[in-house]
């Protein structure tokens, strides 16, 4: 796998050279072009002006900050150019408690590997002390020239860079009325699912059905064509959780 940048890490007088590895597989992940009825090829978008409808080249050296309708603060270039850009790297801010951190700030996962000996030696000490003290290294990320918050994690991998975003603060009602028999119910039921976690099982309903019909169109098969169906929901809760629990017996009794 490429690397996506190689940056330093750094805390204080300590500098590691690493690798920064993107670990999102693409592998399940289907993305089409957009293609003409015409010509059946691909389509393309003009950049235009929308006062004039002048066509215009896709890259702009004027920038504006929208501060009302139709109004915007005017930057050049060259005004953006008078901040110093800042260099690629990973800055450890501090540790900190790894419960201190909401999971759901959590965005990007990226693999980090050090690439000489006295980078590796750094990189397993802070690999095994992340584990034994249970913490997290808060950083400042700048990886080609864009700006993240993030931490340093322990994994049996290696070091895990996974960048901290800021999230809306919404207020949502969790407290629903249900009946006690409804919560033992629910609990039994869940109970006998828990398990162990294993990615191979993991298997994409809709990437794979996608990828069996473009195999069909590739073969030049026809594509026979359904209606789409939805299925009534049952609103008595407790007799739909009883008839889950017959089947999950079922189901372990057959297993």
């Amino acid at each position: 796998m490429k690397a996506l940048s190689e940056v330093k890490v750094s805390y204080g007088l300590l500098n590691l050279d690493v690798k920064v590895y993107p670990l999102r597989s693409k592998e399940d992940k289907i993305s089409f072009n957009g293609l003409s009825e015409c010509c059946k090829n691909i389509t393309g978008l003009k950049r235009y002006c929308k006062s004039c409808l002048k066509e215009l080249a896709w890259k702009q050296e004027l920038k504006g900050f929208k501060v009302g309708k139709n109004e915007y603060i005017q930057l050049t270039k060259d005004e953006l150019d008078t901040i110093e850009k800042l260099e690629n790297g990973i800055q450890i801010i501090k540790f900190i408690k790894s419960d201190e951190i909401d999971l759901s700030l959590l965005d990007k996962v990226y693999l980090l590997e050090a690439t000489n000996s006295i980078s590796k030696k750094l990189y397993s000490l802070f690999n095994n002390l992340f584990a034994e003290l249970s913490i997290y290294a808060l950083c400042r990320t700048i990886i080609k020239g864009s700006e993240h918050f993030s931490i340093l994690r322990h994994n049996k991998t290696g070091l895990i860079m996974q960048y901290i975003e800021k999230i809306d603060g919404l207020t949502i009602d969790t407290k629903g009325t249900y009946l006690e028999a409804e919560y033992i119910q629910l609990k039994e039921i869940i109970k006998q699912s828990i398990g162990n976690f294993n990615f191979d099982e993991l298997k994409p309903i809709y990437a794979t059905k996608i990828k069996e019909l473009i195999e069909l169109k590739a073969q030049g098969k026809t594509i026979e064509l359904k209606e789409i169906t939805t299925e009534r929901l049952d609103t008595n809760l407790l007799a739909t959780l009883k008839a889950m629990s017959k089947t999950e017996k079922k189901i372990e009794r057959m297993v």
